[in-house]
Formats: C-alpha cells, sequence, structure tokens
C-alpha cells in the first residue's frame, strides 16, 4: 500500500484550490485523503467511485506526481464544466424553478 504524507496531502489542498476542471480535482482530493489517513474503500465511498480506479489514481500519482494526475489534452468528447461553468448553469434551472416556469 502507497503511503502519502501529509505535507504532500497539504501541498496537494492548496493545488486544489488552483484546478479549475472537476476530474482533476476529483482526483486530486483522493490523494489528499489518502495523504488524511483514508483507506482506498473510504475514499471511493466519499468520492463516488470504485476502489480500483482510487487505487489506480494513487500508483499513478506514486510514479508519476502531481502530473500524472492532469489531464492531458485528451481526443474525443470535452462536456466537462469547470465549477464555474456548472454553478451558472445551475443558477439558470435555479431562477426558472423560482419563477415557476417549466425546464
Amino acid at each position: 500500500m502507497h503511503k502519502i504524507s501529509i505535507e504532500e496531502a497539504k501541498k496537494i489542498s492548496e493545488i486544489r484550490n488552483t484546478i479549475k476542471d472537476k476530474k482533476e480535482d476529483k482526483r486530486l482530493h483522493a490523494i489528499q485523503l489518502r495523504g488524511q489517513g483514508k483507506s482506498n474503500k473510504e475514499i471511493a465511498e466519499k468520492l463516488d467511485t470504485s476502489i480500483k480506479v482510487v487505487n489506480n489514481w494513487i500508483c499513478k500519482y506514486v510514479k508519476e506526481g502531481i502530473e500524472g494526475l492532469l489531464s492531458k489534452g485528451q481526443k474525443g468528447n470535452h462536456r466537462n464544466l469547470t465549477f464555474e461553468q456548472e454553478e451558472e448553469m445551475l443558477k439558470k434551472f435555479e431562477e426558472k424553478g423560482k419563477k415557476g416556469q417549466i425546464i
């Protein structure tokens, strides 16, 4: 089992404050939780993913560092919203809901 120090978890916490991509943030959050002593099972439950995926993220972090968890200009569909975009979209739905409009 890979050990992640408390210092690494603190550094990752600071980096997470600058990350806009939700998928990257989720991966980094897993590493942060591991550094806080959480088990892979606890992390998987908290982040609503599988233990296998959490284990893959941790192994990738140990081998490649933070860069291994960041997105690498992937091909295909890029429909992942930033936190700001998601918040803006949800506000529109909430406003329509308050006005009684059909969404």
